[in-house]
């Protein structure tokens, strides 16, 4: 039961999303076949930016003032497939928002 309404949500979300489900992108051509690529969630390897990681700094260094530990901060700035700057971006936390 679980399967069939996972896979029936997964459905709307990629037509939400403009994307076809997996099964067609394999009878597509190279190019449609190759469309993942410019998706929000794939990144581009690469080290951090050194402006955006040093106003995040200053963002956390705030927070730290007002009682709040970076370490439980999650933060992932990511511009378009290029990574900007991370705070424990790959660590899940509890309440996180988007």
């Amino acid at each position: 039961m679980l399967e069939l309404f996972s896979s029936g949500l997964m459905s709307v979300w990629f037509n939400l999303a403009g994307l076809d489900r997996p099964i067609h992108a394999v009878s597509t051509t190279a190019v449609s076949a190759l469309s993942w690529q410019d998706t929000p969630w794939v990144l581009s390897p690469g080290a951090p930016d050194l402006a955006t990681q040093t106003s995040l700094k200053q963002y956390l260094n705030g927070l730290t003032k007002k009682g709040l530990t970076d370490a439980a901060q999650g933060v992932w700035l990511q511009a378009g497939t290029h990574f900007l700057a991370s705070n424990q971006g790959t660590t899940p936390l509890p309440a996180a928002s988007l």
